[in-house]
């Protein structure tokens, strides 16, 4: 429904041609909605829209693919499969590829973009683990990329409107539902009416504490 909520309010405010896309991000391979049905006493209404599965990516094509883009999927695909990976393994992981992105000589805002990423959606259970990568980074580097990881985590949280959620105090609402209520990152940004990132973002403080 919601698919369909956001299509005929761009629709009506734009009044342009409009195609959608849902991409899932979750770990369950056989939920994929793709259309949204509305009936009501003669009157009907049926909405399909695009879909993109992350977790049917190929991971070898994603990491040969020279789109940026290819990288996020691909980070986003890792995450998912390596929910249960220990901060070793997994460091490993981003490290190889971080290594991989940086091979590819992209432009530094595009890098450090991409950096920003891989660090704030892939989380580590330990905060030493995330020293040991922002070093990993400044050696396979040389220390090129001139904003620091963790300035680059406030400029990009800035962007995704974290700031703007810290100004309304939700930092507290966030951290309650996620330690008094156990929600999960959906459910709490759902529930608090902020961005799935800045729930991550609040998620990972908890850890560093």
């Amino acid at each position: 429904k919601r698919m369909y909520t956001y299509f005929y309010r761009l629709l009506d405010r734009y009044e342009k041609p409009i195609t959608a896309l849902a991409i899932f991000t979750d770990d369950n391979l056989s939920y994929k909605p793709d259309s949204y049905h509305y009936e009501f006493m003669g009157t009907k209404q049926m909405y399909t829209f695009n879909t993109y599965k992350i977790l049917e990516q190929d991971e070898k094509a994603l990491s040969q693919d020279t789109n940026p883009f290819a990288l996020v999927v691909l980070t986003v695909l890792m995450a998912i499969k390596n929910k249960k990976t220990n901060d070793e393994d997994l460091l490993k992981l981003k490290t190889d590829l971080f290594r991989s992105m940086y091979a590819r000589n992209m432009d530094k805002t595009s890098m450090r973009a991409l950096a920003g990423f891989l660090k704030m959606y892939v989380h580590f259970s330990k905060p030493e683990s995330y020293r040991i990568f922002n070093n990993e980074i400044k050696t396979i580097t040389n220390n090129n990329i001139t904003m620091g990881i963790e300035e680059l985590v406030l400029h990009l949280t800035e962007q995704k409107g974290i700031e703007k959620g810290l100004e309304k105090g939700k930092v507290k609402e966030v951290r309650n539902l996620i330690t008094k209520l156990g929600l999960s990152d959906e459910q709490a940004a759902d529930v608090a009416g902020v961005t799935i990132e800045f729930v991550k973002q609040v998620r990972v403080t908890l850890k560093e504490q």
